[in-house]
């Protein structure tokens, strides 16, 4: 390797080694551009220094690099995927695209390169592109490169809308290059895999994305530019310009779909391509049940009922029910005793006298608990008609209709598997009683100045005196920086999760504990 970098590459690989001392990702890089005019890509060195850029990317700092350590990533990716044969698929260029991909999904989210994908949207989508009709080999090397390869094409529109970066955002949209490179892999040659169709799914997965970054206001200004897309507006009734986006890209991918069903006819075939279609494709855009029933998703969608969705039931008392998946009796015995001790704890330190507000008929709660989050995603949406881009919620309904069933959707702990715990089961079991004994009418019947009722006095009845989040939050802020009780009473939702959540415990907490008369 040419003396470039100062650390030897071998101690990259050494777990007892400083890999994010200052300086060394830019001496990382620029030794992969040296690498890369020798024009060998059987190099260890130049595989090993590629990997790096994942190392750092899981760990490392992305503020307070030395100077031009950006254009320095930057250049060294441009020159990597220039070598000559790195666009050709065997066992050794997968790494690198392997590597190269991962070093765009993980690394280009950065402030500090975020302006810099725009050189990097063509070569993702040529990746994409020969991943999909190459004769591929059996090799897993090669399945993880197309895993990888598909997963940076859905990282960084996902990264875009969650950064809410104009410029990143469009940056990554290009001309279309990288949407087009993905509704073209559905009816590819490669888009199953050993018979295995997780390459098309994964593909699904990362057009969703598109759409959801299709679904913000910027994209109609970037629109209104272009005098061809004037024209289309114009044609379309100034149909807003995301909107024909979104319709546009629906009926794409519908038409890849049915274009690989070679039997119309068959059922079992366009059942198939609706599941397909609706997981996970439309559950990744947030869409559910009443748009799968009209518009472009009319007869595209599956349609499952509750009892195949959450084959269980199970009562907890005559006031709770829970309906799940696959928990043991243990495990709904448990949950069931957290709820009804809580309540006990809620009507003592709310003085409730166990009497409802005034024309309150919310006199039981469904407690909807999935397997995981997937499973939340996909039901919550199609069965339930609910908004999953989140992590579980409280819907109250309409408190005096006598029909109404207000409901609780959460999700068990998969990742802290085998202990069993459910997530926010008893914080949102207090938005309940809240609502029930404490609230008048429906969640939106009080002014947006409740919130730090609402979730302070969740996280307080649930956490109680444990609540190490918010004492950390109390400790690390210096006194001159810590907010008003007026600051935390006008708390609105997109505050965010500090001033929602902790200090508004923090401000239940001492009302409670201090003032309880007021």
């Amino acid at each position: 390797m040419l003396n470039i970098l100062s650390t030897d590459v071998e101690q990259l690989w050494d777990q007892q080694f400083d890999h994010y001392q200052t300086g060394l990702l830019k001496d990382v890089a620029e030794a992969i551009t040296a690498e890369s005019l020798t024009a060998r890509l059987d190099s260890q060195s130049l595989d090993k220094l590629t990997y790096y850029l994942r190392i750092y990317s899981s760990f490392g700092p992305d503020a307070n690099w030395v100077e031009h350590t950006a254009t320095a990533v930057n250049d060294a990716l441009i020159d990597l995927q220039n070598m000559p044969g790195f666009y050709q698929i065997n066992a050794t260029t997968a790494r690198f695209h392997e590597n190269y991909a991962v070093a765009l999904y993980r690394l280009y989210s950065l402030k500090p390169l975020q302006g810099k994908i725009v050189d990097h949207v063509e070569p993702l989508a040529r990746l994409i592109n020969l991943y999909a009709n190459a004769d591929l080999a059996e090799d897993k090397a090669i399945d993880y490169a197309l895993w990888e390869v598909i997963r940076a094409g859905a990282n960084l529109p996902y990264e875009a809308r969650r950064k809410n970066e104009e410029v990143f955002s469009r940056s990554i949209h290009g001309d279309g290059e990288l949407q087009q490179a993905l509704t073209g892999f559905l009816t590819a040659k490669n888009a199953s895999r050993h018979n295995d169709n997780w390459p098309k799914k994964h593909a699904l997965w990362a057009l969703a994305q598109y759409y959801n970054l299709y679904n913000k206001q910027y994209w109609n200004e970037y629109y209104l530019r272009s005098e061809q897309q004037q024209k289309q507006l114009d044609d379309d009734k100034l149909t807003l310009a995301s909107e024909i986006a979104m319709d546009r890209l629906d009926n794409a991918i519908w038409t890849a779909l049915t274009s690989t069903n070679l039997d119309a006819g068959n059922a079992d075939t366009t059942q198939q391509t609706k599941e397909l279609f609706s997981v996970p494709y439309v559950v990744t855009t947030f869409r559910g049940k009443s748009e799968c029933e009209e518009g472009t998703l009319q007869d595209r969608c599956i349609a499952p009922t509750i009892e195949q969705a959450l084959p269980i039931k199970h009562l907890c008392s005559e006031r709770i029910y829970i309906l799940t998946q696959q928990m043991s009796n243990a495990q709904l015995a448990d949950s069931c005793q957290q709820l009804i001790s809580q309540e006990t704890n809620f009507h003592q330190k709310l003085a409730t006298n166990y009497e409802p507000v005034a024309n309150d008929y919310n006199d039981k709660l469904r407690v909807v608990i999935f397997d995981d989050a997937a499973q939340y995603n996909k039901y919550g949406q199609l069965v339930f008609d609910i908004n999953t881009d989140n992590g579980g919620m409280y819907i109250e309904g309409t408190t005096q209709d006598p029909a109404n069933e207000a409901t609780f959707y959460s999700f068990e702990h998969f990742w802290a598997r085998p202990k069993f715990a459910v997530w926010n089961l008893n914080h949102e079991f207090v938005h309940y009683l809240d609502g029930r004994y404490v609230k008048y009418d429906t969640f939106d019947h009080f002014s947006s100045n409740l919130v730090w009722w609402s979730e302070g006095l969740a996280e307080y009845i649930s956490k109680e005196d444990i609540n190490p989040r918010s004492f950390k939050l109390l400790h690390d802020t210096k006194p001159k920086a810590w907010p008003s009780l007026l600051d935390v009473f006008n708390t609105e939702y997109k505050d965010g999760v500090d001033r929602v959540y902790r200090w508004s415990y923090l401000a239940v907490r001492f009302m409670s504990e201090n003032h309880q008369a007021e």
